[in-house]
């Protein structure tokens, strides 16, 4: 299915790149956002289409009586119906894949998690109520060259209808049209919603943020240095492997290993670079295509059109070794001890200091962000670390206040 659109997604992604390099060209975001609004309802549209097939199909084997072999073509035709559906599901992702890209282009990473992670995707956009409204302020923004960004084109800004921008600062709007208006009860949930997670966002401290957070105080800190990636390495050592149609490994750094094969499993040459007998983590990255974390995405990551292209459409898998026993000996050395909890449902590292008595915990979401941004496992190293000392300091001083 991506085969068929591939010269049209090409377009976007080279044009999405060109947006990163030059974010003040609002024309081609809005440029990229009409193509995207119309490629997704056009694909919405054949998706609904799809599933009213496939319901008719299933009325027919259910309540048809049919003999065996009508039955088992049916079922067939449900199946391939199936197929079809998925594959235009992917492409309604790569879809607002490049939407997410416009996302992170213009708001910092870390204030999109919040938007995206604390609601579920309000799904089609097309017959969607109140969408003609929104369409006539996206277009008016365009007109007075206005930025802003229709919520509904991304997977990861999930409150409110659009995103606009004054002065490089993000305001959610929420667009209503009928009587009801802000009397509405749903309207009002939906505002005092998007209030709490715009106060979030500007005071660091919030409550009831994230789905199970309850009561807990959620309090944001800054990065202690800079995030450090490798994301042009990557896109080199992916643009290398579709070039050769070979499978290839490289080292990133120590304890940090790549590996890009353009078959179902890499061969064994190819994974000679990856040590022996290491204390090996593996990150599969093409199953986080489809998994809407927050991440910072791939159409941004990867900065080859063609390669990323090509990943998107199966034709390379990406997998990220990491090597657990480096995390250990490196916060080791700091008096850290480090433990895995392999069958964890959050939580993946735990990292003690008994002589001050803390534990912190590592939730698999922040550690997944090694394979799925392709960042630094130095860096890493480097952020647990310092939050261990800042809950030290804590720990320190509130002792001497109590005292």
């Amino acid at each position: 299915m991506l085969r068929h659109y591939r010269r049209p997604l090409l377009c976007l992604l080279r044009d999405l790149q060109n947006l990163r390099l030059h974010p003040e060209n609002v024309p081609l975001c809005f440029s990229i956002q009409e193509r995207l609004i119309n490629y997704i309802r056009r694909i919405e549209y054949r998706v609904r289409n799809i599933k009213s097939q496939i319901s008719l199909v299933r009325g027919r084997i259910r309540h048809g009586r049919l003999p065996h072999e009508e039955a088992d073509k049916l079922k067939a035709t449900a199946h391939n119906k199936h197929s079809q559906k998925s594959a235009y599901d992917q492409l309604l992702s790569l879809l607002r894949d490049i939407g997410n890209g416009l996302a992170f282009i213009y708001i910092n990473k870390w204030d999109i998690k919040p938007l995206c992670m604390s609601k579920e995707h309000a799904g089609f956009i097309s017959c969607k109520k109140g969408l003609r409204m929104e369409l006539a302020l996206f277009r008016h923004c365009k007109a007075q060259n206005v930025l802003c960004i229709l919520n509904d084109i991304t997977n990861s800004l999930r409150h409110g209808d659009i995103t606009m921008f004054k002065h490089g600062v993000p305001s959610i709007m929420e667009v209503k049209s009928g009587r009801a208006g802000t009397n509405d009860a749903r309207t009002c949930r939906q505002l005092e919603r998007a209030r709490t997670i715009s106060k979030y966002l500007k005071e660091d401290l919030g409550q009831n943020i994230y789905p199970g957070q309850g009561t807990a105080t959620l309090h944001r800190r800054e990065l202690t240095i800079d995030e450090s990636e490798h994301r042009d390495t990557v896109t080199e050592l992916l643009t290398k492997a579709l070039e050769s149609n070979s499978n290839l490994t490289l080292t990133l750094e120590n304890g940090l290993y790549c590996n890009v094969s353009m078959a179902i499993d890499p061969t064994h040459e190819s994974l000679n670079e990856i040590p022996q007998g290491g204390k090996m983590c593996v990150l599969f990255i093409n199953t986080e295509k489809y998994v809407h974390q927050a991440y910072y995405p791939f159409t941004l990551s990867l900065s080859n059109p063609e390669a990323l292209f090509a990943f998107y459409d199966g034709r390379c898998l990406i997998t990220v070794f990491v090597d657990l026993g480096v995390i250990e000996q490196e916060l080791g050395k700091q008096g850290i001890e480090v433990a895995v909890n392999i069958d964890g449902d959050d939580d993946f590292l735990s990292l003690t200091r008994r002589d001050v008595q803390l534990r912190i915990n590592v939730s698999r979401h922040f550690f997944g962000r090694l394979g799925a941004e392709f960042l630094s496992l130095q860096w890493l190293i480097h952020e647990l670390a310092a939050l261990v000392k800042q809950q030290e300091k804590d720990i320190v001083f509130n002792t001497r206040m109590k005292s």
